[in-house]
């Protein structure tokens, strides 16, 4: 399982290959390095968090930090794992930014498990709840049973 620290290492052979310039890698690095340390998504798949619920959880712990230097860090997150599919996964050497389908299709690629196990924030910052196991291909009907599952147990109370 790849986590950020596997992005933090990449970035730093980047660097060091001329891949990316020494000042683009030291900035996406400080900004990963930042939003993850001490972070309950610090052992987490890259693949398989929410980048959102990260800034989230990093906000609440961070709240004097502006909105600018929010977007700025999860935008460097989110290249870097651009570049690292792009360069480490596939072994591409050209780049295509900003394509959503292409992230879209190359996490398929990589991630050929059945089940992924996913971490779900229901009480911002507060609680993370974990689905294990749940299947890649859920159907609306599965989906729909977990649903009513989850309601019944609420109704218990």
């Amino acid at each position: 399982m790849e986590t950020y620290k596997e992005l933090l290492t990449f970035l730093q052979k980047a660097s060091d290959t001329k891949l990316m310039k020494f000042h683009t890698a030291r900035t996406r690095k400080t900004a990963i390095g930042r939003i993850f340390i001490d972070s309950m998504f610090e052992s987490s798949s890259i693949f398989e968090l929410n980048i959102n619920d990260v800034i989230d959880e990093f906000q609440t712990k961070n709240p004097d930090i502006s909105e600018d230097t929010i977007k700025t860090y999860k935008s460097r997150f989110t290249t870097a794992l651009k570049d690292y599919i792009r360069y480490e996964k596939l072994g591409e050497a050209q780049s295509i930014v900003g394509n959503q389908q292409y992230i879209k299709e190359v996490k398929e690629k990589i991630n050929k498990a059945e089940v992924v196990n996913l971490p779900c924030p229901i009480r911002k910052g507060k609680h993370i709840i974990k689905i294990n196991n749940l299947p890649v291909d859920l159907t609306e009907s599965e989906l729909k049973r977990l649903v009513s599952l989850i309601k019944d147990f609420t109704d218990m109370k």
